[in-house]
């Protein structure tokens, strides 16, 4: 279990794109430390960075946490790729100051930080991927995903405003009777996820980031999901940049056929699989290990 704290403060800080778009992040660690992009997972937000904060400031690094576009309280971006990320990280990084950063994926964050090895690699210090979601127009990609998640990228691709709606209900939902939602989110999880989130201050976070990832509606949401069912616009081959890989064996949301098959495509990645860990308790029990390999 996670023996941190949570930050005490985190509003969003937002940087103005050259398109005029908001693009809203939060900052934890040491300010003054050696800097990573943490990309939050599907749905999710800036805040699901927190729990990089102690972690972070014990190994000198600064975690800069950015919503991607129709996310928390970044502004929705029309006909956006995944290749189109980087640009964004790049711009920001400018604004910041920073010559040379890292970038962690977390699930459905994964494909942007890849996106980034491939695009920007003369930027990057080091490249993770956390239960990462996987490409879906290679052979055998469709076997690592859940039932419940291909059903998911199905209904995105074919009727994406069925989906508009069936996320508009999840967040009345949460509106409604979080802490009900949030029980049904436990119940159906393998027993490591459910022993990690069972942490107060781990449950308080994700029940924040839960609530705050729909703060500009859902249709970034839609658009993302069908994002993860086509072509990504880059094949992993490409990636040259090392790329450190970590998967959860008893990962039911991300099956970890999916980590062994991003793993054999990127031609420079360590992997590593974890026995006993889940979709949540890898990232919430690991992530300062994670931060350690990826430190400059």
């Amino acid at each position: 279990m996670t023996d941190q704290t949570l930050a005490t403060s985190d509003p969003p800080q937002q940087i103005k794109l050259p398109d005029g778009r908001a693009l809203a992040f939060s900052a934890y660690g040491d300010p003054d430390g050696n800097p990573i992009f943490f990309f939050h997972g599907w749905p999710g937000a800036r805040l699901q960075g927190r729990l990089t904060d102690q972690p972070a400031k014990r190994l000198g690094l600064k975690v800069i946490a950015p919503d991607r576009p129709g996310f928390g309280h970044s502004d929705f971006q029309r006909n956006r790729q995944i290749l189109d990320w980087p640009d964004d990280i790049e711009f920001v990084a400018h604004v910041l100051g920073i010559d040379k950063f890292g970038v962690i994926g977390l699930s459905g964050g994964a494909p942007y930080a890849l996106a980034c090895a491939y695009k920007i690699p003369h930027r990057l210090s080091s490249v993770g991927i956390i239960s990462g979601v996987g490409p879906s127009d290679v052979p055998g990609a469709n076997d690592g995903v859940s039932d419940d998640n291909r059903r998911l990228i199905r209904i995105a691709g074919l009727v994406p405003w069925v989906l508009t709606l069936m996320l508009k209900r999840v967040v009345r939902q949460r509106q409604i009777n979080p802490a009900k939602a949030f029980e049904n989110l436990l119940a159906s999880l393998p027993q490591p996820d459910r022993e990690a989130l069972s942490d107060p201050i781990v449950r308080e976070s994700v029940m924040e980031a839960s609530a705050d990832t729909f703060q500009a509606g859902v249709k970034g949401h839609t658009w993302e999901m069908r994002l993860f069912g086509n072509p990504w616009g880059f094949i992993m081959a490409d990636i040259q940049t090392p790329v450190f890989l970590w998967h959860g064996s008893a990962d039911e949301n991300i099956l970890s056929l999916t980590g062994e098959m991003q793993a054999k495509a990127i031609p420079n990645c360590t992997a590593k699989f974890l026995p006993n860990e889940g979709h949540y308790s890898l990232y919430i029990n690991h992530i300062h290990e994670i931060l350690q390999k990826l430190k400059p």
